[in-house]
């Protein structure tokens, strides 16, 4: 479960940081030097979206639009968890589109103003996701990778890199340009070798490969040799940690595939947006906001993913600059876990009230959540695979 308590108090708001990589593809028998590094999954981290938008996409009825709900639905259950989202997108060459941004909702959130203008295809000044690229029909998993490996290294790694492709790569690097029409071996050669220095950086590659070429034992290889064996055909049996390659069959299945690994991030989490209203209305609360967590649970026991790892006991986290801190915990059993959050006042500022919503697997849109809120402690109780958002508010 994920929560997304927004604590008011006189400003603040939190995000974390994903990244996440997106990509169709297949494999031959040449074989990736580099292990993927197993995720350690937790909400409020980088992730970085990598998007085949080759001429191929356009070319299978409906692949377009599953494409951008997929994207969409992605984007959209990163909300109010802290976590930031970078996109790459990808033809002949590719290209940066967004550079990492933490998703907020709301009218003015990043969601409704940067992500979902582009992954809706609508025409307008800024680019958006439309097959085929303007880049060119062909598919350079090459240039995707080392787009994935620049923004790494200018930025930090991202823990989480999803790359969606729904064919064999056929495009290389030629200097300022592409060679396009390669044979899929050649082509592929160049992009394990981008692949295995995003490894090298600690990212964790989960290829998503979707469509007919997956019936092609060799196409599927090429996927696996750009992350690692580790495949599955459902995105129920993933197992974010250590799964290397998602096959998915039909594009129809993909839009709900891709909020499922969103889940997986950031199930059992508390992410706590600061806000504050000091007489002209409510604002975010910037850095340094103490909380105090303590988590029990029905049945079994439970290990901390953050603020840091652990065994259980109280944890303190404090707002960033983005306004937000993350609880996130491992339950041992699929029981239900109670979080009590207290917040440390400061002077000036008088508590004001807490509102709570949850996201679960079964319906990305987040809904209202009971909390119990006694002086400046708010607890509520959270699934095993739900994700919640809470917010205090002080006046002063």
């Amino acid at each position: 479960m994920r929560l997304f308590p927004l604590v008011r108090s006189a400003k603040s708001l939190g995000v974390a940081s994903v990244a996440l990589i997106i990509a169709f593809a297949t494999l031959v028998s040449t074989a990736s030097a580099v292990t993927n590094p197993d995720l350690q999954p937790a909400c409020g981290a980088k992730v970085i979206m990598v998007l085949d938008e080759s001429g191929s996409i356009d070319a299978t009825v409906g692949a377009e639009n599953a494409v951008r709900s997929a994207a969409n639905a992605f984007a959209s259950g990163l909300a109010d968890t802290g976590s930031q989202l970078a996109v790459i997108e990808f033809g002949s060459t590719a290209k940066r589109v967004v550079d990492y941004t933490t998703v907020t909702s709301g009218p003015g959130g990043t969601l409704a103003t940067t992500f979902q203008p582009y992954f809706s295809g609508a025409p307008g000044p800024a680019d958006v996701y439309d097959s085929p690229s303007q880049t060119g029909v062909w598919t350079n998993w090459q240039d995707a990778l080392e787009e994935v490996k620049l923004l790494n290294g200018a930025a930090g790694p991202a823990p989480l890199v999803v790359f969606v492709t729904d064919g064999d790569p056929t495009a290389i690097n030629v200097g300022a340009g592409a060679q396009v029409g390669v044979p899929n071996a050649v082509a592929l050669a160049p992009a394990i070798i981008e692949a295995d220095a995003v490894k090298t950086q600690g990212s964790h590659i989960l290829a998503v490969g979707v469509g007919a070429a997956l019936a092609n034992p060799a196409s599927l290889a090429r996927l696996v040799a750009i992350s690692d064996p580790d495949t599955v055909t459902t995105a129920a049996a993933v197992n974010l940690a250590t799964t290397d390659v998602l096959a998915i069959a039909d594009f129809a299945n993909l839009p709900t595939a891709l909020p499922t690994l969103v889940n997986a991030l950031c199930q059992s989490s508390v992410t706590i947006t600061k806000v504050v209203d000091d007489g002209q209305g409510p604002v975010a609360g910037g850095a340094g906001w103490q909380f105090d967590g303590t988590v029990t649970t029905t049945s079994g026991t439970y290990t901390w993913v953050a603020p840091s790892p652990g065994a259980p006991g109280p944890r303190t986290g404090s707002t960033g600059a983005d306004s937000a801190v993350t609880f996130q915990w491992k339950p041992t059993a699929a029981a239900i876990s109670t979080i009590a959050v207290t917040e440390v006042e400061r002077q000036g500022y008088r508590f004001a009230g807490v509102t709570c919503q949850v996201t679960r697997p079964s319906a990305q849109t987040a809904v209202a959540l009971p909390v119990t809120v006694t002086g400046t402690t708010f607890a509520a109780g959270v699934g095993a695979t739900d994700a919640s958002g809470q917010a205090s508010r002080y006046m002063g």
